[in-house]
């Protein structure tokens, strides 16, 4: 019997509590969610914040080292332009489901809750540990992942499975996350005498097409993927009748392997040398790193889960996930202790942060099915 219906109603419940990062506040929604998880055996226990923000870990306990399904509490904002509907109500479209966190991630925190209770209360045979891992402020700064971690509360297990939205496609990790800015400094001119000056938005538009072209042209991992390059921000100039002699952008680097990070800032390197010569300066800030995130091949849980996907229709080999996600926080620490780690979860990234943000009824229903059924084979 499908567990959408329940997983629906539970989805509902957790739009109408607004949690946008910042501020989160994802304590009003623990309040809905732990009595859920203590009324079916979980036990649950808050990891405090900041002043009503928090995340739960809630254990079904087991005799072999468990498995935890990782969800997010918080959001990011709604900004009313743009929305046709109430943000933070769901509403129904056609086969769409439309609400703040539809996508990322209420959808995958209510599936997960829905089929671990229902998993706790059918008496199935249950040897491993089972945990979730219900966070806050996975959008801004992975905090509520880093204070579990900190806390050691998932030291006891031994897979991890992220249920941020994939598809219901299996991802054996993640890029990792390089953001740069980059600062160029030229000569300010009168506007009508443009070559008496050194225009830096020109170099930096410029510079931006050749990174571009650079990243995008590294080559493809098998299972992996290929690293992708974003100008995010660029900010230059004083006035429409003056050459610019500032310009600032950065850019995010989603990178699938750690050499590209250092193949990049050779060849940003090889580039500053260039633009000295033309009179212009390039300054280069390391605004983020994060290492991909990594599973090893033909591990067991991976392969069970792959097996029922298979069975449902056709599933290619898990590449990475292009977003970063919490296991940032857990992934280095869980290194040696040999952590399994997937990223499966029902709705599509590209829904998530923008208006109309929404999820399909067949990728939810989907979804908490096969968690439900997974659960069965990788705890028993």
């Amino acid at each position: 019997m499908s567990l959408f219906s329940p997983a629906l109603a539970l989805l509902r419940q957790l739009v109408m509590v607004p949690t946008p990062n910042p501020p989160g506040y994802e304590e009003r929604l623990l309040d809905v969610l732990q009595p859920l998880l203590q009324e079916a055996g979980f036990d649950c226990q808050r990891v405090p914040l900041h002043s009503g923000r928090a995340s739960l870990v809630a254990v079904l306990p087991g005799e072999l080292p468990g498995l935890a399904l990782f969800a997010h509490l918080d959001t990011v904002r709604a900004e009313e332009v743009g929305w046709e509907t109430a943000p933070f109500e769901l509403h129904a479209r056609g086969s769409r489901f439309y609400g703040r966190g539809t996508a990322d991630m209420k959808g995958g925190l209510a599936a997960s809750v829905v089929a671990a209770v229902d998993y706790a209360i059918s008496g199935a045979p249950r040897r491993r540990a089972l945990f979730l891992a219900l966070t806050a402020d996975e959008e801004y700064g992975y905090g509520g992942a880093r204070s579990i971690q900190a806390a050691g509360l998932l030291d006891n297990c031994r897979t991890v499975v992220i249920t941020e939205p994939t598809e219901n496609l299996l991802f054996c990790g993640q890029k990792g996350e390089f953001w740069l800015e980059l600062r160029l400094h030229g000569k300010a001119a009168h506007g009508s005498v443009p070559e008496t000056g050194v225009n830096a938005i020109e170099a930096a538009l410029e510079l931006a097409s050749a990174l571009k072209a650079f990243v995008c042209g590294l080559a493809p991992i098998p299972g992996r993927g290929r690293s992708s390059f974003n100008l995010g921000e660029m900010q230059g100039g004083r006035q429409v009748n003056v050459v610019p002699d500032r310009c600032t952008m950065r850019v995010d680097l989603r990178l699938v392997c750690s050499s590209h990070r250092e193949r990049i800032l050779a060849f940003l390197a090889e580039r500053r040398e260039s633009l000295r010569s033309a009179g212009l300066g390039l300054a280069l800030e390391e605004l983020a790193w994060v290492e991909p995130v990594l599973a090893r091949a033909k591990r067991p849980d991976t392969e069970r889960l792959l097996e029922l996907l298979r069975a449902n229709g056709e599933h290619d080999e898990p590449v990475l996930a292009p977003y970063s996600t919490d296991a940032v926080a857990f992934a280095p620490a869980a290194a040696h202790a040999d952590t399994e780690f997937m990223i499966f979860g029902p709705g599509s990234i590209a829904q998530a942060h923008q208006p109309n943000e929404y999820i399909e009824a067949q990728s939810l229903r989907d979804f908490v099915d096969t968690l439900r059924a997974a659960l069965e084979l990788w705890c028993a």
